[in-house]
């Protein structure tokens, strides 16, 4: 039935079977005697199909076993009766013998099991669970499992080796019965046992067999039947119960853990959703207070924003917009929905562009001291959130003292037309209120609009004026400019080992467009920019980029 043919197994350059021809009958009990490390055990899983040979074939009838699936071959063909049991823990003695038939959806005829744990003498304990049975009671259990499934072909590996004298008798017995309509191969030490029940003894020695006392030289044909493995879902569902309540302590103990941690981990996802939800929410209602600009020369800001990768080269040619700011763009404007903005102001070239802001409107700036402008020829002194005006801005118009009424009626020359400041002021517009510098009427100055800023009253207002423009590249929102000034900072910081002072010193030059201080982090840049591998013509091309987006 089982043929061996000339098999060898290697391990580590070691032969542990050593060209082994065996031909074993259908029904016979076999004893394969052999001392410790002789290769018993490595034939009787090369027979199982646990382990395959290094050279050699093993058939059953004319099939090679390699031919053979593993699943069909371990639940028709072959079973095993371990030395150490195999056997479920926390299922019954009845559970773990009717398991196997279970698993290949073979029918359980109660009267042939009554009878099979009567003759293994273990029907007084089916209901026990294992964990409380001694080595015998296992080993039985074990055989009446394998009985139970019915396959042509048992293998037993020590069946007797943690036995007494009177179970290892009554072991044999049965496996005796059984090989009078099985092969029944057994791996024993004890010859006694071998003499007296086994009908055919092979003794094993360094890797050869010894000695064959009843050598089969006729093959057998075999003939394998479809069989498909399926444990229903009731069976899964009640070994999964068994496992719960035999440990029910830890296992709610686990259960309490991963519902905490589950729990935890939920509620930290729901708040980081939360808050990202509400920083976003946040953003856009604090920013849509910054204006919409219409500049003669604009950025991309949504390019720009995803130029991260290079820190040595920023190219902003490749990101300019230029518009052409003329009276078809002044009427476009002028139709505007007057509920949807709050200010325009239209910016001109000037002498001292980056101090002075056109005003959108009176609504946006409150009065500290002074009374808004009524002629073109007065202008107003709008401080930032610190309560402060810069340092050039007091030097460029020649404006200083320490109190406002200093500042008050003060006549300053812009663009060499004299103007008087009659008003100090400060504004509540988000963008507004961190600039500072001399807020003065378009009108005033008869030169180019450079730039025209749009001033939203609400979210709701800043979408329809990208409406009504058709989201046209021409209105650029601030936020992307203060986007590439932040690009900007974190290249130069990157250069110039700016540190964290540093780093908002230019932001503010940037901002603020202080051409005096772009200069002094120029020379403090350069040096180590070129250490990092920049030539001096290409930083140089990187300063002008930075001072032309400064303007």
């Amino acid at each position: 039935m089982i043929r061996i043919d000339n098999i060898t197994k290697t391990i580590n350059n070691n032969k542990i079977l050593n060209n082994i021809t065996i031909n074993f009958r259908p029904h016979e009990l076999v004893c394969i005697l052999g001392q410790s490390g002789s290769g018993k055990t490595t034939l009787l899983n090369l027979i199982g199909n646990n382990d395959t040979p290094t050279t050699g074939n093993i058939y059953l009838g004319k099939t090679n076993i390699k031919n053979i699936s593993s699943q069909q071959y371990h639940n028709q063909i072959i079973s095993y009766i371990f030395q150490d049991y195999n056997l479920i823990k926390n299922l019954s003695l009845k559970d773990n013998i009717e398991l196997p038939l279970k698993l290949t959806n073979k029918k359980i005829y109660s009267k042939r099991l009554t009878k099979l744990i009567t003759k293994l003498n273990i029907d007084k304990i089916i209901t026990k669970k294992v964990k409380y049975l001694s080595g015998g009671e296992k080993q039985r259990v074990a055989i009446a499992r394998t009985i139970l499934t019915n396959t042509k072909i048992i293998l037993a590996d020590e069946p007797t080796g943690a036995l007494d004298t009177f179970n290892s008798e009554k072991i044999m017995k049965i496996l005796k019965d059984l090989s009078k309509h099985k092969l029944v191969i057994v791996v024993t030490h004890n010859q006694e046992l071998a003499k007296k029940y086994a009908t055919r003894i092979i003794e094993i020695k360094d890797g050869k067999i010894k000695s064959d006392n009843n050598p089969c030289h006729k093959i057998y044909n075999y003939h394998l039947k479809p069989h498909k493995l399926k444990l229903k879902y009731k069976e899964i569902i009640k070994i999964c119960i068994n496992n719960i309540q035999s440990k029910l302590g830890r296992n709610i103990l686990k259960i309490l853990a991963f519902s905490i941690s589950t729990f935890f981990l939920s509620l930290i996802l729901s708040i980081n959703q939360g808050l990202n939800k509400e920083i976003n929410n946040l953003n856009q209602n604090n920013y849509y207070t910054y204006p919409l600009i219409i500049s003669s020369y604009s950025y991309d800001k949504y390019n720009l924003k995803n130029q991260t990768q290079n820190t040595t080269e920023i190219n902003i040619n490749k990101y300019t917009i230029k518009n052409n700011i003329d009276n078809k763009l002044i009427d476009t404007l002028k139709s505007l929905d007057k509920n949807t903005y709050l200010g325009i102001s239209y910016s001109k070239m000037t002498e001292n562009n980056n101090l002075l802001i056109s005003n959108p409107s009176n609504n946006l700036f409150k009065i500290i001291k002074g009374t808004y402008p009524q002629n073109n020829n007065e202008v107003m002194l709008l401080l930032d959130n610190n309560n402060s005006i810069d340092e050039e801005l007091q030097n460029s118009l020649n404006i200083h003292g320490t109190n406002y009424n200093d500042y008050l009626n003060k006549k300053i020359l812009i663009n060499s037309l004299e103007v008087k400041i009659t008003a100090i002021v400060k504004s509540n517009n988000e963008y507004l209120s961190s600039q500072n510098g001399i807020v003065y009427n378009p009108e005033l100055i008869n030169t180019k609009i450079e730039s025209i800023s749009i001033y939203p009253k609400t979210r709701e207002g800043k979408e329809k004026i990208n409406y009504h423009f058709g989201y046209k590249d021409y209105t650029e929102e601030t936020y992307g400019i203060i986007l590439f000034q932040e690009q900007v900072i974190r290249i130069a910081s990157y250069l110039g080992n700016l540190n964290l002072v540093e780093g908002d010193g230019l932001r503010k030059a940037l901002s603020k467009k202080k051409m005096s201080e772009m200069l002094k982090f120029h020379d403090k840049i350069k040096p180590h920019a070129i250490e990092k591998g920049c030539t001096n013509k290409e930083f140089e091309e990187i300063w002008d980029e930075w001072v032309e987006f400064a303007k």
